[in-house]
């Protein structure tokens, strides 16, 4: 935590204090900035993007909605075709970025993928 905050400091000008809590204080919104660690058990798009569809959900820490970000994933859940589908998500994932309630400083993805290529002999 202390790289974070000197690396804010040095990089962004800001001064922060930076303190840990549990989970509970997460999901209360105890918080004014938080970290979280989404890992994904579907290559469909939709998974992580519902983990935003309403604020009551406890996986959504930011406590974000917006109802036509909402509306695009209903639609998307009942389109049969593939194309459409595609285009009902990638709309909501556009709003999500240009809305920004969330945002990433590390790809876990990519470590893991490290991680694993490391484990099976192979190079990083």
């Amino acid at each position: 935590m202390m790289a974070i905050q000197e690396q804010w400091s040095r990089e962004l000008g800001l001064r922060v204090q930076l303190k840990k809590s549990d989970y509970k204080a997460h999901i209360a919104g105890e918080f004014q900035l938080g970290e979280a660690v989404f890992c994904s058990k579907s290559y469909d798009p939709s998974y992580k993007l519902s983990f935003f569809r309403k604020k009551q959900l406890k996986v959504n820490l930011s406590n974000w909605e917006c109802s036509v970000y909402c509306n695009l994933l209903d639609q998307a859940d009942h389109e049969t075709n593939n194309e459409k589908r595609s285009h009902l998500l990638k709309q909501a994932e556009k709003m999500f970025i240009e809305e920004m309630p969330v945002t990433s400083d590390l790809f876990y993805q990519g470590a893991m993928a490290a991680k694993s290529a490391a484990s099976r002999g192979g190079g990083v």
